[in-house]
């Protein structure tokens, strides 16, 4: 075999193999609305989500020993589009609304695990 189709197969070759290594593109659960509405808790903070069917809700998002049903809550709005929740607090930050977005990776009956905007993985039980 000549050197120069050596070179051409040995390129072909390295072609193949550095497209395959790509970063595969990830395959989201179907969610439902159904799903997502109820108390969730976070299994490593004590900041909840209430989500309301009418889309309203509110949050926790303070750390704290307990977690406390009487405290401060957020209200907050939210929906559900191809498996990226998003709240809306509903004045945080000057009387102006917040979306925050969060990319639900894994769904059942009794747990939740997203990913928020800033690609931080986040694990709720429902409560």
């Amino acid at each position: 075999m000549k050197r120069k189709d050596i070179v051409w197969i040995a390129v072909a070759l390295l072609t193949l193999v550095v497209g395959s290594c790509g970063e595969k593109e990830e395959v989201l659960p179907t969610v439902s609305e159904s799903q997502v509405v109820g108390h969730w808790k976070r299994t490593d903070a004590n900041r909840a989500w209430f989500l309301e069917a009418d889309h309203t809700g509110r949050y926790y998002w303070d750390d704290i020993d307990e977690l406390d049903i009487d405290a401060s809550w957020h209200h907050a709005s939210w929906e559900l589009e191809d498996g990226v929740l998003t709240v809306v607090d509903s004045g945080s930050v000057g009387n102006q609304a917040v979306p925050k977005s969060y990319t639900i990776t894994e769904i059942s009956s009794s747990a939740m695990r997203w990913r928020d905007e800033y690609h931080t993985v986040i694990s709720l039980r429902r409560i």
